[in-house]
């Protein structure tokens, strides 16, 4: 992990608290995030209000994957992503998986 917000779990209660509480005023809403949050947060989560949780941005650097693996990720789009291109960075030297029953096959030999 790169970065992240250290007040996260407050983010994501006073997202709550905006959608469930009455109060109208910023500070209020404020003060009463920062009581109790782990049960508040519990409930809100159980009950299928997820979209709470999107107000804080986690970074995470990842490598060593597939391309293949890589494109299932930011195909359905459940986050933002950054991805090394493989137009403008060269391709030489790059790791790859040979699958075992190819390895195991005649045809594996000639690879």
């Amino acid at each position: 992990m790169i970065s992240y917000p250290e007040e996260a779990e407050l983010i994501a209660k006073m997202a709550g608290l905006i959608c469930y509480s009455g109060e109208k005023v910023f500070e209020e809403i404020k003060e009463k995030a920062s009581l109790k949050t782990d049960e508040y947060l519990e409930a809100i989560i159980k009950s299928g209000h997820l979209s709470i949780l999107e107000h804080n941005v986690f970074v995470f650097y990842v490598s060593g994957i597939s391309r293949v693996t890589s494109h299932q990720l930011v195909r359905k789009r459940i986050a933002s992503f950054s991805q090394q291109s493989q137009r403008y960075v060269s391709a030489e030297n790059f790791e790859y998986i040979t699958p075992d029953e190819i390895n195991k096959s005649t045809f594996g030999e000639n690879i």
